[in-house]
This record gives structure tokens, sequence and C-alpha cells, in this order.
């Protein structure tokens, strides 16, 4: 997300849906949020990306969104804590929070072998 335009990123994320679609059209697409990092740049816009992308994940119609916010124990814009962190990385989360986010994906789409 550094330097990269909001409407780029969300651009792309529409392109993903609409190819996944194309190739799987019965399948459901599982997207997971932009989560809180370390990178303050990427706190702030995160908010804007992840609603555009839900945006067009919603209007696909078989969809699930997964929101880390609530893995993270977190508020809109709030940095990650660093112990949430891959170690010596600020902006890609831990082994624990994987799980977690692992946990969230079951509970939103439905839980997979």
């Amino acid at each position: 997300m550094r330097g990269v335009p909001n409407d780029r990123i969300i651009e792309s994320g529409r392109i993903i849906i609409a190819q996944t679609r194309t190739l799987h059209p019965s399948a459901l697409i599982g997207m997971i949020s932009v989560h809180p990092t370390l990178v303050s740049m990427a706190n702030a816009n995160k908010g804007a990306v992840n609603a555009g992308i839900k945006a067009h994940l919603d209007a696909d119609g078989n969809g699930c969104w997964i929101d880390t916010l609530g893995v993270f124990g977190k508020a809109e814009g709030e940095p990650a804590d660093i112990s949430q962190m891959y170690p010596d990385d600020n902006i890609h989360y831990n082994e624990a929070v994987a799980w977690d986010v692992r946990e969230a994906v079951n509970t939103a789409c439905g839980r997979y072998p």
C-alpha cells in the first residue's frame, strides 16, 4: 500500500474477484481485510481500501468478508501491537495471529477441512 493509490488497490481487488468468478462461477469467494500493522500510512488508508474491496465483494453476491479488526482487538486506524507482528517485520502478523485469522475465516465463511 506504500505509494499505491487507494483506487488502484481497490481496482485490483475488483479484478481478483471478477477473474475468480469467471474461473469458478459458483464458488464462495473469501477475502480477508487489510489488517492493522505498525505502518501508520497503511493504517490510515486501510479503512477506505477495505470498504472499496468489500463493496465489490458484496456486489458479487457470493462472497465472504473477513474483517481482521476484531482479531487484532483494534478500532479502525489503530496500529497493531508489536507482539502481534512477525519478528523484525512491521507489516505481517505472527503465527499466533494467523491461527486467529484462520478461525475468523471459519466463523465468517464456514469451516472447511
